[in-house]
């Protein structure tokens, strides 16, 4: 075999062309590749900006993480046996990035020097990309598109015996179809590895409003607190009709939305502090998620879990006007508060609360605490499985409160 041959096969083989040049971190934008550069380099000169720097790499080993970070997600079209148009002179089937696309506009691979992105591009051997296995559902769809399933069959099919009750538009040959109700231990499996259990702290305050249009005056834990079952005849977001629930908000404006209706003339509104009595066991989907860089090898297996909670917590809290059909629409994410509540342990402790961002108040966090009239106390009151504890009472016009600045 001639050196030249052996050297195209070795080409081949790692992908990408060698270059004899040095690439500092100050070069490269991306996060995840810094980060790698921040780890594993060493003290030279860049060759693309010419400054010495503490952390630089070979331009090979930067290759080499960009090639693997890309397989995770991407291939080739002749691998993933894309059919090819000869007539128009192109691949069809799904959609088809040249290199170049593909890091700038579709991943986000950012540099500082323009030398530096073209001998990236030139570099790599292969040219197109397409996603891989495009013939299958990504992660985050198979899971958007259970989510999807389960909502509409317990809303139009099975309600309360949907875990035995047959769906007949569940397709179990279908290698990338999950069974609707399976969703819920795969929401549940999800809340654990993304660490969105968490721990509010005994005497966090939490605000609970009630409003009123007549003389009457509430200032007890009975009045302000979770009502009574035979008083929590409507259904919620998290709860149906019968169950009692306490909703509340961390801030007065966020309560003060999320139960008011600037359109209600003449109501005042009492605002209620109550304090946890214990440490409270919550899940907390209050958070804005970000979606792994392909680049971070330690993270990226939970980007389709992460781009399909997005979707999952806009759908979950997304607004719904009170209408005589509106508990039908509450059935899906009273499900899940319910598997949450009394199904999922986490190191053997139960749920307490779910915390979700308002719909109402933009950057406003609401949460719902598995409490019901009697758990919630007087401050001179000893309840055994009390979890919250009625601190102060104020009295305001809501209208004047929404407001002020």
């Amino acid at each position: 075999m001639g050196q030249a041959k052996r050297s195209l096969e070795e080409i081949e083989a790692r992908g990408f062309n060698s270059y004899d040049t040095i690439v500092c971190i100050e070069c490269i934008s991306e996060p995840a590749v810094r980060a790698f550069i921040d780890q594993n380099g060493v003290s030279a000169k860049c060759s693309y900006c010419e400054e010495i720097s503490e952390h630089t790499i070979e331009f090979d080993l930067l290759l080499e993480l960009i090639l693997k970070s890309l397989s995770y997600e991407w291939n080739s079209p002749n691998d993933e046996c894309l059919p090819w148009n000869s007539r128009e002179g192109g691949y069809y089937g799904t959609e088809v990035f040249d290199t170049w696309d593909l890091l700038l506009d579709v991943i986000g691979f950012d540099v500082e020097k323009d030398s530096l992105i073209s001998d990236v591009v030139n570099a790599i051997c292969n040219e197109q990309w397409c996603e891989k296995k495009h013939y299958s559902l990504s992660k985050d769809k198979v899971l958007l598109y259970g989510w999807k399933a389960f909502s509409d069959f317990v809303k139009n099919t099975a309600r309360f015996v949907f875990y035995k009750a047959r769906n007949p538009k569940y397709d179990a040959d279908q290698h990338d179809e999950m069974n609707p109700v399976d969703i819920l231990e795969s929401i549940g499996q999800m809340v654990k590895e993304l660490g969105l259990v968490k721990i509010i702290k005994k005497d966090t305050e939490f605000k609970r409003i009630r409003t009123t249009k007549t003389d009457e005056n509430f200032s007890t834990a009975e009045d302000l607190g979770s009502p009574p079952a035979d008083k929590a005849v409507f259904a919620n977001r998290m709860s149906p009709s019968g169950i009692p629930m306490f909703y509340g908000a961390f801030d007065v404006k966020t309560a003060l939305k999320e139960t008011y209706e600037t359109s209600e003339d003449e109501v005042k509104a009492f605002c209620a502090t109550f304090k946890a009595v214990r440490d409270l066991v919550v899940i907390d989907l209050s958070s804005e998620f970000e979606i792994p860089s392909l680049f971070d090898a330690e993270r990226r297996d939970k980007r389709g879990a992460i781009k399909f909670l997005i979707d999952f917590v806009e759908d979950f809290s997304k607004p719904i006007q009170r209408s005589d059909g509106a508990h039908v629409e509450y059935v899906p994410t009273q499900i899940v508060t319910e598997y949450f509540r009394h199904l999922l342990t986490v190191n053997n402790q139960r749920i307490d609360a779910v915390i979700y961002p308002s719909s109402k108040e933009k950057s406003g966090k609401a949460i719902v605490i598995f409490a019901n009239s009697a758990q919630c106390i007087e401050p001179n009151e000893a309840i055994q499985n009390a979890l919250l504890v009625l601190h102060n009472v104020e009295t305001f016009d809501p209208k004047l409160k929404l407001e002020k600045p």
